[in-house]
């Protein structure tokens, strides 16, 4: 079993419903809720350095490329960095 599934394991906790862990898990088999990449992380939208809490509503696939370059962002911050990234990119083609 890989570092992955037991950190749903953990996050979800023995006191969790059932679903709610099988919910969970079949996240991972979701593209990249940032770009449509394949997932393989469980990312915090909201990041528990900013007082995100492990439940489900809180979590989101994402792939290594976003989780990582999202750090402990807030969404919005995220967001708005990886657009103007994008923005700067195709000015950069045109010219």
């Amino acid at each position: 079993m890989s570092a992955d599934f037991d950190y749903v394991d953990w996050l979800v906790g023995s006191s969790a419903k059932k679903n709610e862990h099988a919910y969970v898990k079949a996240m991972r088999l979701d593209p990249c809720a940032y770009c449509a990449q394949p997932s393989k992380h469980i990312d915090h939208i909201v990041p528990r350095s900013r007082r995100g809490g492990d439940g489900s509503l809180n979590l989101t696939p994402a792939c290594q490329s976003c989780s990582s370059s999202k750090g402990t962002r807030s969404l919005l911050a995220f967001l708005g960095r990886k657009r103007a990234k994008a923005e700067a990119e195709s000015w950069a083609a045109v010219a």
